[in-house]
């Protein structure tokens, strides 16, 4: 008995008719052609067909091959995950895409460098902050950091030059005055009050209210403490505590003083050593407000009329070992400058300054006086080229030690002073240390980076 098969299209599901000898089909309701393939050897009874789709995309089986490859990658995902490894690389084709070019590299960013400079109009101190035997020095400086500045004061290693410590950034220092007395620095500032800080490490210690302005900073005569003068009276501060007491203590060793106090009766050389008295001579005649003349300190306090003196003329005086070392001019003219030592109303000794040439040196006495241990240092300039020169003598012959230039000076020489084994010279920036035994320069420190 024959068997019945329908044959419908595998695009639409619409029944085709085949021809026995075709192999090819075409549905009249979708359009599609399928291919007709018959078996080799066709059993009884007629040949089965088979149909094959033709070469138009089939939607199922794209979404079949789909799925595959969904269940596929995550299955590769899962063995990747157990099995750690480095990554596949996958390309649409053979041919390989040029390397991505790399972001340009930006240059790595640096810290804004710090530059360091000296506020010349105020002088150094050299003390011994920590109590190891050998000074510090402590100077007011000037930080810029970009365009940034700040002032502070600063504790410097005497051998170094390197930085050791420094106050926070301070304000108001053009009109305040300062002073350093054991391990502090007093500042008294314009709204009267005074502020301590401990020099080893910076940080601020105390804040003291006068209720006025500060006239002078002084070292009274017991330690521990720093006298205080204002408009209407004195006053002792601990230096721990900043407690105050009110004291009738005259202001026998000034450390700093204000423009008012520093009237023209005051006759002493602040620029002696701590410790050391200094008389600047000669009367001074005022006239204004007030007409009076001021004495010759020198003749009161010293018994000597120093334009008298055999071969010079003094224009100051420092005590030193029951005696004067006297700095003034040569006389007669020219006016080099010259210094002696004086015992007893007699020189010891006296000379002129300048090692080589005198007429080569700027008129006037010596302004630039240092002493450290046995030694006399004073600096001095040549009246052409402004080029600074030190030289050295002993305070107990007056020999000379040493003679050497300073052409490294920026603007000159500002200051002068000495502690230890060091000589320091200061100039518009910075300051130069020196040995004290040869003037060989060790450092010169400001104007750069300071080292921490």
């Amino acid at each position: 008995m024959a068997r019945l098969e329908s044959v419908n299209c595998p695009h639409c599901g619409a029944p085709l008719s085949i021809d026995a000898a075709a192999d090819r089909v075409r549905c009249n309701y979708c359009g599609s052609t399928s291919l007709v393939q018959r078996t080799a050897d066709p059993p009884p009874g007629g040949a089965p067909v088979i149909l094959v789709k033709s070469p138009a995309v089939n939607l199922a089986l794209l979404l079949g091959l789909a799925a595959v490859l969904v269940v596929g990658a995550v299955s590769l995902t899962a063995l990747s995950l157990r099995q750690p490894g480095p990554p596949a690389v996958f390309t649409a084709s053979t041919q390989r895409d040029p390397p991505a070019a790399l972001p340009e590299a930006r240059p790595k960013a640096t810290a804004p460098e710090t530059a360091l400079r000296l506020d010349p109009r105020r002088p150094l101190e050299l003390v011994d902050v920590n109590g190891d035997g050998r000074s510090e020095i402590v100077a007011s400086v000037v930080l810029r950091t970009g365009a940034t500045e700040s002032r502070h004061f600063a504790v410097f290693d005497s051998q170094s030059g390197a930085l050791k410590a420094r106050t926070p950034p301070l304000e108001n220092l053009d009109e305040a005055l300062a002073a350093v007395l054991g391990k502090r620095l007093v500042i008294a500032n314009p709204l009267g009050e005074v502020v301590a800080y401990d020099l080893s490490s910076g940080d601020r210690q105390w804040t003291s209210t006068l209720g006025e302005p500060a006239l002078a900073l002084c070292a009274p005569r017991r330690a521990g403490a720093m006298l205080v003068l204002s408009g209407s009276r004195g006053t002792m501060l601990d230096l721990i505590t900043g407690r105050q007491s009110e004291t009738s203590e005259p202001c026998r060793s000034p450390l700093a003083r204000s423009d008012v106090a520093s009237a023209p009766r005051y006759r002493g050389d602040d620029s002696a050593p701590r410790g050391t008295e200094g008389i600047l001579c000669g009367s001074v005649r005022v006239m204004g407000s007030q007409d009076y003349t001021v004495p010759d300190a020198c003749f009161f306090r010293a018994h000597l009329d120093t334009s008298k003196l055999g071969g010079m003329v003094g224009h100051r005086l420092w005590s030193v070992e029951k005696g004067w070392l006297v700095f003034g001019v040569r006389r007669p003219a020219p006016y080099v400058p010259m210094v002696g030592r004086l015992q007893r109303g007699r020189f010891v000794w006296q000379t002129e300054v300048p090692a080589e040439n005198p007429l080569a040196a700027d008129d006037g006495g010596p302004r630039h006086v240092a002493l450290v241990g046995d030694e006399l240092v004073i600096g001095y300039s040549e009246r052409r080229e402004q080029l600074w020169h030190l030289t050295a003598f002993a305070l107990a012959d007056g020999a000379r030690r040493f003679a050497v230039g300073l052409e490294q000076l920026s603007g000159g020489l500002r200051a002068l002073s000495a502690a230890d084994d060091t000589i320091v010279a200061q100039d518009d920036d910075g300051f130069w240390l020196l040995d004290a035994r040869t003037g060989s320069v060790r450092t010169k420190v400001g104007g750069a980076a300071p080292r921490e």
